[in-house]
């Protein structure tokens, strides 16, 4: 998966990277304009893709088989099916934490983009800038990607939602950004992908939209 959309991730650091540069200062980005970086994508250094994608399944992986977010039910017939959801924010807060300095320093091209925009911090604040637009990008082509762990795997029923949520036994609704997915075996979670595409949208092609829940989405996650 992450083969078909590295080209497109790699733009979307070297853009903000660059974005970063001019927002220091005119000698800032003509450094940077001398390394091998363009805002293209190319020049940046492998390691820094990698590391993403590492990270991001690591950091699903890790949420999904500790942490229940959420949830959301839904009628599906005579009967109500629930479907759980991730909260957007611990993962991206958690995946903006890798050591980007790191794995851009493994390749020569990298110390030298580093050291353009300032040093270390300077380059770990500037790739971190763009994590929340990369997962957000990277889930919507993870949608229905069966992920195999070492216990048991997920399944991405969706990519990143904006909608109402509230803690449950609240009525305090307020936007909220979150995913759903299933964890469980790969049938089991084929199973609950082909029914989340039946009940979590209703309409037609471009006049699709949310369905409405016969309760929730509530989060049960601690603030």
């Amino acid at each position: 998966m992450f083969s078909k959309i590295q080209d497109e991730l790699a733009k979307m650091i070297a853009k903000e990277i660059y974005n970063f540069a001019k927002g220091k200062s005119r000698e800032v980005l003509d450094a940077l304009k001398e390394t091998t970086l363009r805002p293209s994508g190319s020049g940046l250094p492998s390691p820094i893709l990698v590391a993403f994608q590492e990270s991001f399944l690591a950091v699903l992986s890790a949420r999904v088989h500790s942490v229940l977010d959420g949830y959301t039910c839904l009628p599906d017939r005579d009967r109500e099916q629930k479907f759980h959801l991730l909260l957007r924010e611990p993962l991206v807060t958690r995946i903006q934490q890798t050591n980007w300095v790191a794995a851009s320093s493994k390749t020569a091209d990298g110390v030298d983009q580093i050291k353009a925009v300032g040093g270390l911090e300077e380059y770990q604040t500037a790739v971190s800038g763009v994590i929340g637009e990369l997962f957000d990008y990277t889930a919507s082509k993870y949608v229905g990607v069966f992920h195999a762990t070492t216990t048991r795997g997920w399944r991405l029923l969706s990519g990143v939602i904006h909608a109402s949520a509230a803690p449950e036994g609240t009525t305090q609704f307020k936007n909220t950004a979150f995913l759903y997915y299933s964890a469980g075996s790969e049938e089991d979670t084929a199973n609950e992908y082909r029914l989340s595409k039946k009940l979590l949208t209703t309409g037609l092609l471009w006049w699709k939209k949310l369905a409405t829940p016969s309760a929730g989405p509530y989060i049960t996650a601690k603030s």
